[in-house]
């Protein structure tokens, strides 16, 4: 009849709600947009399908919300009547945020990855650069305003460099 007729101190613990608070009443643990959800699971219930290891949400007394691990049987008295229905619920909130950090950790590792490849790249252009500046800096018929222009060229190519090398500390990830 969709209430709560026994609720455990573990589920006081999870879910901040007291047995006094529950028993007899509509389970309040669903968010509104689980209700259909937590409807077509308690149909397949009562028809005698057992859920196991369903991920879902449900919120706490104080409205915050768990990430679960939800599984459900019937529950049947000696004759086979269907007497209720038990729901165990495991909070893997914990392990959905490691995971989720997990994950962030592998795009970094990604990104270092990229970015060492195209500084690596980049770091030959300026060579190049470089080289070729100095190379047009020792001629001895060069107009003063084309030396300054070089050395200019020369001065920019070295803070690519400087950049280059700062990316690829990030890719290796030294200090």
């Amino acid at each position: 009849q969709g209430q709560v007729e026994l609720w455990s101190r573990a589920a006081e613990s999870m879910f901040g709600w007291k047995a006094e608070e529950l028993v007899g009443k509509p389970l309040p643990i669903v968010p509104p947009e689980k209700q259909a959800e937590f409807d077509v699971l308690l149909e397949k219930t009562v028809a005698g399908q057992a859920i196991s290891g369903l991920e879902t949400q449900r919120q706490r007394k104080d409205g915050t919300r768990l990430d679960i691990l939800h599984s459900t049987a019937a529950l049947h008295d000696a004759h086979g009547a269907l007497v209720g229905v038990m729901g165990l619920l495991a909070n893997i909130t914990e392990r959905k945020q490691l995971e989720d950090q997990f994950r962030q950790a592998q795009k970094m590792e990604g990104i270092g990855k990229l970015a060492g490849g195209i500084a690596h790249d980049f770091n030959n252009l300026l060579t190049v650069i470089m080289g070729y500046s100095d190379l047009l800096l020792t001629g001895r018929d060069l107009k003063d305003s084309h030396r300054t222009a070089l050395e200019e060229i020369r001065r920019s190519a070295e803070r690519g460099g400087t950049l280059t090398h700062q990316l690829l500390a990030f890719s290796r990830r030294q200090p």
